[in-house]
């Protein structure tokens, strides 16, 4: 009897060593890439607040004095907020990623612009200006966030 308790402590002990390690999933199941996890919920934020922005400019054009409300204001500040959150999410970017994101960066950067210039004069003088800036940095945008969906879709290019 003396002599199985050992084994059985052993045995026990080794079951709750197995127990207690942390279960690991297959490489198929877990992936280790920021970038392809983080980005779609950031590039949603930035579709809904271009799409919003470009409402809100069409708009401004028709009633100049919406250029100077604190709705403008408010669009203004997540732009900038979203442009933070690009520049930071670009650190995990791939390298042949770099470039494309960097582009799409400075494009919003560029709508966000657009949307603030729109606001500097509240008689409307600026609306117009504000509203091709807007436009340019959203298409800039649109252009290389097509690169980035690809690679977070797996997607190759195509050529």
């Amino acid at each position: 009897m003396i002599r199985t308790l050992p084994v059985t402590l052993m045995a026990l002990l080794f079951a709750l060593a197995l127990a207690g390690r942390p279960m690991t999933a297959s490489a198929d199941a877990v992936d280790d890439d920021p970038y392809r996890y983080g980005m779609p919920g950031l590039m949603g934020f930035i579709h809904n607040w271009n799409t919003e922005a470009g409402a809100f400019l069409s708009s401004a054009a028709a009633k100049p004095e919406m250029a100077c409300s604190a709705e403008q204001r408010e669009l203004v500040r997540r732009g900038q907020s979203m442009v933070s959150d690009l520049v930071g999410s670009g650190v995990y970017a791939p390298d042949n990623l770099q470039p494309a994101h960097q582009h799409a960066t400075e494009g919003l950067l560029r709508a966000v612009e657009g949307m603030k210039s729109a606001g500097e004069d509240c008689s409307g003088g600026t609306v117009a200006e504000g509203l091709k800036r807007f436009q340019r940095g959203r298409f800039r945008y649109e252009l290389y966030a097509g690169a980035i969906t690809r690679y977070i879709d797996r997607t190759p290019l195509g050529f």
